[in-house]
């Protein structure tokens, strides 16, 4: 049932930017003016290293996909360089993090992916599970505008979710 569920994750700059177009065909139609151009779409393949800092003016919303499986998706405000950058591959560094999502789900994560990664899988531990995200796991990136609100951010954020279908979002069995 989760795969029926899961969509495929934009990878290429063509699918990043039609995202972001229907982004802002949404945004009209819930009244938000989001000019395309606010809204910069960025991808890190695998492996990856993780951006050093949110540039500035911006605020971010981001995702980490396996393959074509999203995995979970984020939110970083300017005052949350911290979760922009570091905090989702270290299990101990916030309440609520990719790592500690992989941690305490493996067999959910095995079931959507290749046989081949289940051994890995297996094996990781609080040490390890950060380098596997970066080896395994695509990045994308939408920097936007600090001129948008906080609440177009947060509508972006919903809208990729519900678009994406992140394995690790909402209330998990």
């Amino acid at each position: 049932m989760l795969e029926e569920m899961t969509r495929i994750v934009p990878i290429t700059g063509d699918q990043l930017n039609e995202l972001v177009a229907a982004f802002v065909i949404a945004a009209k139609h819930a009244g938000l003016s989001v000019p395309a151009e606010f809204v910069q779409a960025e991808f890190l393949p695998a492996p990856h290293s993780p951006p050093s800092k949110l540039p500035f003016p911006k605020q971010a919303i981001y995702w980490f996909a396996v393959g074509e499986l999203c995995l979970k998706v984020g939110k970083a405000g300017p005052q949350s360089g911290a979760r922009y950058t570091s905090q989702h591959y270290n299990p101990n560094s916030s309440r609520s993090n990719l790592a500690k999502s992989i941690m305490c789900h493996k067999e959910r994560l095995k079931a959507l992916v290749p046989n081949q990664m289940h051994e890995e899988i297996d094996g990781l531990n609080e040490r390890t599970v950060g380098a596997w995200i970066k080896m395994n796991a695509h990045r994308c990136n939408l920097l936007v505008d600090l001129r948008l609100s906080s609440q177009v951010l947060s509508f972006l954020e919903t809208f990729v979710q519900a678009k994406l279908q992140p394995l690790f979002e909402g209330k998990l069995d």
